[in-house]
């Protein structure tokens, strides 16, 4: 059987506090998971990659999303660069999944909140 491996990216914004990070790091992962039926047999997250500004410092996004059990998936957490104008409070997320099932797969990126303004060229329509 060939596996496809693919990537579906996110994004969302937060306030700077543990509730607001927590919540909707895990709001982003379960519309990216559910978005893309990562839960169906023949796909697996093989790992994700987090992305935070640096303003958003009372909680780790990846942390949030790893304690949610959402999946079990290895992480790694960045901070995005400070770049003028960019939007403040910002989540992204980047998940690789892995296919083995026949049929191809096109991914659904999912942008929440501020974050929606991003990249309306990547994203689903629901």
């Amino acid at each position: 059987m060939i596996r496809q491996i693919y990537s579906v990216r996110g994004a969302t914004t937060a306030d700077n506090t543990p509730d607001s990070i927590q919540s909707r790091s895990v709001e982003l992962m379960r519309a990216i998971i559910e978005r893309n039926e990562l839960t169906k047999d023949g796909l697996t997250i093989v790992h994700y990659i987090v992305g935070t500004t640096a303003d958003l410092t009372a909680f780790y996004p990846a942390r949030a999303i790893r304690e949610s059990r959402l999946t079990d998936a290895p992480v790694f957490s960045c901070l995005e660069p400070t770049i003028d104008g960019a939007l403040n409070g910002c989540i992204r997320l980047l998940v690789e999944v892995s296919n083995a099932t026949d049929s191809d797969i096109t991914p659904k990126h999912v942008y929440l909140h501020e974050a929606s303004a991003l990249r309306k060229d990547l994203q689903d329509e629901k």
